[in-house]
């Protein structure tokens, strides 16, 4: 199995949740179905289209933290568009909740052909369309860091494996002296309609430390390093 990973950073970040309205909360981290449009954006893919097409490349997406999870809540004016531009009236004030300093580490698997194409814009840093943490107004960075020749494997009784990614609730935790963890739902799935299909909870440590598995399948790196996809 082929992997790719880069790094993407902003000073700001917000990936709204599914059950907030007037006063947006953010994930804590981008779910797959983000990461799916963060590729769609560095490759210049039909907004219509990008899902169907990153599908059918059977792509997965791990996530790892490069720093702790910081989040503050920032006042934005919110403008009625329905209206014409010249009828606008003062729009109320929301309070939304921001992602700060965020920044991740993404491993990538897929087609031959689409991971070749990806590795070269990644490698010249070049991209289509400017990527985001999650809206327009958070702009993204991004950097190749590696590709690896990743081997799935499993655990056997007894064996522990330390994975470097953010989990599906459903492996076998070990909970550990020191992490903080949180568990989140998070869309990890969706249709060409851009209706979201499956949800998964999500555990993660809030300093970006490896969490420790004692069953299931992982993806071993050949460094000494596991990784877990997501939605696998």
């Amino acid at each position: 199995m082929r992997i790719l990973s880069f790094n993407i950073w902003g000073d700001y970040g917000h990936f709204k949740k599914f059950h907030t309205t007037s006063s947006p909360l953010s994930f804590s981290l981008p779910p797959p179905t983000a990461i799916y449009g963060i590729i769609g954006a560095i490759k210049g893919l039909p907004k219509s289209d990008y899902i169907t097409i990153l599908t059918g490349y059977n792509v997965k997406v791990a996530i790892g933290l490069n720093n702790p999870i910081k989040k503050m809540r920032m006042g934005v004016n919110w403008i009625e568009l329905k209206k014409s531009f010249d009828k606008l009236e003062r729009a109320p004030q929301i309070k939304q909740e921001f992602l700060c300093d965020c920044s991740f580490k993404i491993y990538i698997t897929g087609k031959e052909e689409f991971l070749d194409e990806l590795r070269d814009f990644l490698i010249n840093h070049r991209s289509y369309y400017t990527p985001c943490m999650g809206i327009s107004q958070c702009l993204a960075n991004f950097n190749f860091t590696g590709e690896y020749p990743g081997m799935v494997k499993k655990i056997s009784d007894g064996e522990e494996v330390h994975v470097i990614t953010t989990i599906p609730s459903s492996y076998p935790l070990k909970i550990e002296p020191g992490k903080s963890y949180h568990k989140e739902r998070m869309p990890v799935l969706m249709n060409p309609d851009r209706q979201v299909i499956d949800y998964r909870d999500i555990i993660f440590e809030n300093n970006g430390k490896p969490l420790c598995i004692e069953g299931g399948e992982y993806i071993d790196l050949g460094t000494e390093k596991a990784i877990v996809f997501l939605n696998s």
